[in-house]
C-alpha cells in the first residue's frame, strides 16, 4: 500500500483524494507519506502484507545475495521458480519488495554494472517472416572454482520474441552453427522466411565486387531450408536489436551468477530460459510463441 500511496501522490493527488481512491483514512495516507521505503519495509504493515508469502525462502535468497551480490530481483525470482516447485504465485513487485527487505536487514547492498545502450523501437513484422541470429560468450565458474568460457548461439523470432539458445564449450565453427540452426528450426516447429545476421566469417567467405558470398556449408543449409539470409551493414548493428537483447539477457541474467556443472545440463535448462524470458513483452505486448 505504501507504494500505491506514493505513486498516487506523485501523480498529483492530495491526501483526501488518495484516501478516497484506496479506501484509506486521511491519517493513514499521511502516515504512509511520512515513511521512507526503508521504514515501510521494516514495519509491521510490510510484514502483514508481504512477508508471509516468501518468508520460507529467505535463507536461499540471502545465500544467493551473499554469493552473488549483484543479482537483481527478477534474476532471483527466476532462480526461485527454477529451484522450488512449490513457490507461490506472486507478482514481480512482491519479489522486489522481499529482496529489498532482505538487503536492508542483512546489510547486503547491491552492486551495479554499467548501463546498456537502448535500441529504437522498430515496426512490427508478420509472424514467421523474420528471425534474428547472433552469438555470445561468457566466463563461468565451475563447482571447483575454475573459470571456463561458455559460447552460445541464439535465435529470436522477430514478431513473437520466441527464442532458442544453444550452449557450447568450444567456439562456434560453421558446422556447429549449422547444427544449432537445425536444433532451432526443430524447436520452433518451422523455418522463418528471412533470418538477419551480422557479417560473420562463419557465414561469409568474402565480398565479390560488393556481393556477399556464402560459405559452402552455410549455403547448403540455406538451400535445403529455403530461407533468405539478410546481413546487417557493419555500421548498423541496431537493425538486429531484438537478438542483441536476448544475448544480453543470456549473459547478464541467465548465466551471470550461475555455476557451470556441465553443458548437457545447461542446454536442458535452456528451454526453461525461453519460458522465463517469454513473458508478455513490454514493447510488442505479445507472449512468446513459435513460428
Amino acid at each position: 500500500m505504501w507504494y500505491k500511496v506514493n505513486e498516487l501522490f506523485s501523480d498529483g493527488l492530495n491526501k483526501i483524494q488518495i484516501g478516497q481512491s484506496l479506501g484509506l483514512h486521511r491519517q493513514t495516507v499521511a502516515k504512509y507519506l511520512s515513511m521512507t521505503e526503508e521504514e515501510f519495509i521494516s514495519s509491521q504493515s510490510y510484514d502483514r502484507h508481504y512477508g508471509h508469502k516468501l518468508d520460507g525462502y529467505e535463507s536461499y535468497v540471502v545465500n544467493e545475495l551473499r554469493k552473488w551480490p549483484f543479482l537483481s530481483a527478477p534474476q532471483l525470482h527466476d532462480r526461485l521458480k527454477e529451484h522450488f516447485l512449490d513457490l507461490p504465485c506472486v507478482i514481480p513487485k512482491t519479489v522486489f519488495n522481499f529482496v529489498n527487505r532482505l538487503r536492508l536487514t542483512h546489510h547486503l547492498p547491491k552492486e551495479f554494472e554499467k548501463s546498456y545502450r537502448p535500441y529504437e523501437k522498430q515496426p512490427g513484422t508478420p509472424y514467421g517472416e523474420y528471425a534474428q541470429c547472433d552469438f555470445g560468450e561468457r566466463w563461468m565458474k565451475t563447482l571447483q572454482g575454475q573459470s571456463l568460457k561458455v559460447y552460445f548461439f541464439a535465435m529470436c523470432l522477430s514478431r513473437s520474441r520466441y527464442k532458442f539458445v544453444y550452449f557450447s564449450r568450444t567456439p562456434f565453427t560453421t558446422a556447429l552453427a549449422v547444427y544449432a540452426h537445425e536444433l532451432a528450426f526443430e524447436f520452433f516447429g518451422g523455418v522463418p522466411r528471412k533470418i538477419v545476421y551480422d557479417q560473420d566469417k562463419m557465414f561469409l567467405v568474402n565480398e565479390n565486387l560488393g556481393d556477399l558470398v556464402l560459405t559452402r556449408v552455410f549455403r547448403t543449409l540455406v538451400r535445403e531450408h529455403g530461407f533468405e539470409p539478410v546481413f546487417c551493414r557493419k555500421s548498423d548493428p541496431q537493425s538486429k536489436g531484438k537478438i542483441e537483447n536476448v544475448v544480453k539477457y543470456v549473459k547478464y541474467n541467465f548465466l551471470r551468477g550461475r555455476e557451470l556443472v556441465d553443458m548437457d545440463l545447461l542446454n536442458k535448462v535452456s528451454p526453461w530460459l525461453v519460458g522465463t524470458h517469454g513473458q508478455r513483452h513490454g514493447t510488442s505486448r505479445h507472449t512468446s510463441c513459435p513460428v
